[in-house]
């Protein structure tokens, strides 16, 4: 009788292990948030007339998939290359011509006389030009057709002239412009745009002081980079094999970076008019422009000698010569 009872407890407990099923499953939804999930198992064992029920559920632990750090592209600080004295930029280079040529022409604005801006390209394609008309342009005009001489000086050491307007030509800021754009090609740009569109005057003169012109001289500087974020985790879904096929795709990364000296040759010009009277318009002569720049060098010294101490301790006078 012991023995019957025995066989039958050990029999009792083979069977309820060999029903009692508990599994868990892992699904991943993404690289960087895996979570395993267990599924409940209900088992139902018989015997000797008596039901057992049991339940049995297992969480497994989250186990997070790392994802791969994200690329720096390293790229170059840029600098500039001081070649010559020209090495700012073109419109800056301008200012004090331009203010020169204000108190020289002392423009007078009024509602149906005012000045005019106009952009366009260049002949070459390579520049533009960017012309700004006084108020004495159109005052002065005594033809209906374009000029038939254009000259980049005055064609005498003095006389009147009639105030046009300032042009300024840049190079454009492109690889094939730095290529190809040299101070004649920004002199024939300039006196193609004057053949082609002032009117009134049959002698127009375009004069560039060395002085301001520019060259914006610096560098040029670009980079990209390329690496697999974790947000491409999340095709992974819940197979495994995507999930590593993925994390190893996420390993490679990608640089490229590059800089290289640039250079945007420019000139301001005025643009002047021959009188039909020659009576009319502004005095010029050569080498005007030079003695104001003198002038403005010597007040400069000036101003820097006031601000030095009693005791003279303060910086060193500096001199200008002609």
């Amino acid at each position: 009788m012991k023995k019957f009872l025995f066989f039958s407890t050990f029999l009792f407990l083979i069977t309820h292990n060999a029903f009692a099923d508990n599994t868990a499953v892992a699904n991943s939804g993404s690289l960087s948030n895996s979570t395993a999930i267990g599924a409940a198992q209900a088992n139902n064992v018989g015997n000797a007339g008596a039901s057992v029920e049991m339940n049995s559920t297992n969480t497994g632990s989250a186990i997070p998939v790392g994802t791969p750090g994200f690329l720096n592209v390293a790229i170059p600080s840029p600098q500039i290359f001081v070649a010559n004295p020209y090495a700012g930029p073109n419109n800056i280079a301008g200012i004090t011509a331009d203010d020169y040529l204000n108190s020289k022409c002392k423009p007078v604005y009024t509602k149906n006389g005012r000045s005019k801006v106009d952009v366009k390209s260049g002949a070459t394609r390579n520049t533009q030009i960017v012309f700004t008309s006084y108020p004495d342009y159109q005052k002065y005009k005594y033809t209906n057709g374009s000029p038939e001489k254009v000259l980049p000086y005055f064609p005498a050491v003095s006389g009147n002239y009639i105030c046009i307007g300032t042009l300024m030509i840049t190079a454009d800021n492109s690889p094939a412009a730095e290529a190809v754009v040299n101070g004649r090609v920004l002199g024939s740009d300039t006196e193609n745009y004057v053949f082609d569109n002032i009117e009134g005057y049959s002698e127009v003169y375009f004069i560039c002081p060395m002085s301001a012109s520019g060259t914006g001289v610096g560098s040029n500087t670009t980079g990209n980079g390329f690496a697999l974020g974790g947000a491409a985790a999340g095709l992974a879904g819940g197979n495994p094999a995507a999930a590593v096929l993925l994390a190893l795709a996420a390993s490679y990364q990608q640089s490229k970076a590059s800089t290289h000296n640039s250079a945007q040759n420019g000139k301001n010009c005025w643009i002047l008019g021959k009188p039909k009277n020659p009576e009319v318009g502004v005095p010029f002569k050569e080498g005007e422009y030079e003695e104001f720049l003198l002038a403005q060098a010597a007040e400069h010294v000036k101003r820097m000698e006031k601000l030095q101490p009693a005791n003279g301790d303060g910086p060193k006078k500096y001199e200008v010569t002609k």
